[in-house]
C-alpha cells in the first residue's frame, strides 16, 4: 500500500488502523494522516471519551456553545456535559469564553485526513455500500478489489457516483484505479479516530 499511502497521504505523519470497530462499522482499513507533531501536545488524547469527542466536535461546528446548548444537542444530563468539559479544560482542548465554551485554538488538529479502505475479494457492491457509510468518519473512502475487477463499468460507475476511490489489487501491486474524493468532515467519530491516530503517535514516540 505504500504508493497509495505516498499519494493519498503525503508525508510521513501518519497512522494505521485495521479493523477498528467505529461505532457499528468495522472498516478493514483506517490511515490517519496528523499535521506535524508539537511536543507539547503529545500526552492527552489517549484520557478522551468517545463522549468527549462528541464535545469536541459539536464545538468544532458551532464555534461556542453554553453547557445547556451542548447538553440540548447531545441530548444528555448537563451533568455530563460538566463532566466532559471539566476533562477537555484539564487536557488543554476547552477553554471558557463569556460563559461559553470554546477550543483552544491549534490544541486538536482539525487539519487532520481520514482516509478508510473497505477490501473485498468477490462482493463488490457490498463493498461499495460499506464504504459509503464510512463517509461518515473519512475525508476519502475507498473500494478495494482484486485488479481483474476494476474495470467492471457497474463497478466504477458506481464509485464515481458516491465520490468513492478504487483500488486494484494484484499478486505484487496495489493500483489507485479512481481517485476518491475529498470530504470536509468533523464528526464526532472523525474526531475520536483522530484522538486514537495521535495518542498511538504519542506512545510510539514515547
Amino acid at each position: 500500500m505504500q504508493p497509495f499511502l505516498k499519494r493519498e497521504l503525503p508525508g510521513d505523519e501518519s497512522r494505521c488502523f485495521y479493523e477498528l470497530q467505529v461505532g457499528a462499522v468495522i472498516p478493514d482499513l483506517l490511515f490517519v494522516q496528523l499535521p506535524k507533531a508539537k511536543r507539547k501536545r503529545l500526552d492527552f488524547f489517549g484520557r478522551a471519551s468517545f463522549f468527549d469527542a462528541f464535545v469536541v466536535a459539536e464545538l468544532s461546528r458551532q464555534g461556542s456553545l453554553s453547557c445547556e446548548e451542548l447538553s440540548e444537542r447531545l441530548f444528555v444530563q448537563p451533568a455530563r456535559v460538566v463532566e466532559s468539559v471539566r476533562k477537555l479544560r484539564r487536557l488543554g482542548l476547552v477553554r471558557m469564553k463569556s460563559d461559553r465554551y470554546v477550543l483552544v485554538a491549534g490544541r486538536f488538529p482539525l487539519s487532520a485526513r481520514v482516509v478508510a479502505v473497505e477490501a473485498k475479494l468477490i462482493k463488490w457492491r457490498d463493498a461499495v455500500e460499506q464504504a459509503k457509510s464510512y463517509l461518515q468518519f473519512s475525508n476519502k473512502s475507498y473500494v478495494a478489489v482484486p485488479e481483474e475487477l476494476v474495470g467492471l463499468r457497474e463497478l466504477r460507475a458506481e464509485c464515481r457516483h458516491s465520490g468513492l476511490g478504487l483500488i486494484g489489487v494484484g499478486r505484487d501491486s496495489v493500483r489507485v484505479e479512481l481517485r476518491g474524493r475529498f470530504r470536509k468532515v468533523n464528526s464526532p467519530s472523525w474526531a475520536w479516530i483522530v484522538m486514537r491516530a495521535w495518542e498511538q503517535r504519542r506512545s510510539h514516540d514515547a
